[in-house]
C-alpha cells in the first residue's frame, strides 16, 4: 500500500552550519506536498532530533506514520558523523516502532532529478555534486547525462584531476570546484536538497523496493578519533 505520509529526518551537513531538521510531508496525487517542518541548529540541535521529530509526528497527518501508514526517509550522507549515525538511528528506531519502511538517500540523489533536468537542454556531460570535507577534501557523487552514476567519494583537492567535458556543478563546494576545471562547467544554485526532493527519492526507492535493510550511514572520510598506540589499557603485568 502506497503510504501517505512521509517523515524526512536530516542531522548531516556536509558543511556549513551544524543543524538537524525534520518534516512532514503528504502525498497528493503523484506529487508530495510540505505540510510540517522543524530546525534545531547547531550540536545541540542534533541530540534534540528525536524531539523535532516527535513534534512532527504529533500532527494529525504525523498520527498516520504512527499507525504504519507512512514512509520515513532518512539522509545517510555524506555529512558529520555525529549527525549521520543519530538520524539513522533514530530513522531505523521510527521503522522498528511503527512497522513504516526505511528509505535512506544520499545528498547527491536527492538533488539528482533537479540537476538532470538541465543536462540535455545544456548538452552537458552530467552532473557533480561536491560538499566540504576535512583535511583539503571535498566529498563528490554525480552521474552523467546517460544516466551513469558516479558513486560518493571523497577526493583531495590538491592535485585533483576534473573529468573530461562541461559539467553541471552544485553543492556547497562547487564554487570551490569551478576553479579545476578550467571553466568547463555550468554552476547551479543548487547547495542543499528540498525535503521534498528528499521525499521523492524515498519514494522511488520504495516504489522500486529497493530499500535497504538496514539503513546505515554513508561514511566516507574514516572517523577523526583514532586509538591509542598503546591501546586502551595498560599491558598486564
Amino acid at each position: 500500500m502506497l503510504p501517505t505520509t512521509i517523515l524526512v529526518l536530516d542531522a548531516a551537513p556536509a558543511g556549513g552550519a551544524v543543524r538537524a531538521r525534520a518534516s512532514l510531508l503528504t502525498l497528493v496525487g503523484a506529487d508530495v506536498e510540505w505540510h510540517a517542518d522543524r530546525e534545531e541548529t547547531g550540536h545541540e540541535g542534533i541530540s534534540r532530533l528525536p524531539l523535532i521529530a516527535a513534534e512532527c509526528l504529533r500532527t494529525e497527518e504525523g498520527q498516520r506514520i504512527r499507525a504504519g501508514r507512512g514512509l520515513i526517509a532518512v539522509v545517510t550522507g555524506p555529512g558529520s558523523f555525529t549527525g549521520l549515525r543519530t538520524a539513522c538511528a533514530l530513522a531505523e528506531g521510527l521503522g522498528l516502532g511503527t512497522g513504516c519502511p526505511v528509505a535512506g538517500v544520499s545528498r547527491g540523489q536527492a538533488l539528482g532529478s533537479r540537476l538532470s533536468a538541465r543536462l540535455r537542454d545544456e548538452n552537458l556531460a552530467g552532473w557533480l555534486w561536491f560538499g566540504q570535507a576535512r583535511r583539503g577534501r571535498w566529498f563528490m557523487e554525480g552521474a552523467t547525462t546517460d544516466g551513469v552514476k558516479l558513486p560518493v567519494r571523497a577526493v583531495e583537492i590538491e592535485g585533483w584531476v576534473p573529468p573530461s567535458g562541461q559539467w553541471l556543478l552544485a553543492g556547497d563546494a562547487a564554487h570551490e570546484a569551478v576553479e579545476q576545471m578550467n571553466g568547463a562547467v555550468c554552476l547551479s544554485d543548487a547547495i542543499e536538497a528540498k525535503p521534498e526532493e528528499i521525499a521523492r527519492v524515498a519514494l522511488a526507492h520504495l516504489l522500486a523496493d529497493d530499500l535497504p535493510r538496514p539503513v546505515l550511514p554513508l561514511y566516507v572520510d574514516p572517523p577523526e578519533a583514532k586509538l591509542p598506540a598503546a591501546g586502551l589499557r595498560p599491558a598486564p603485568v
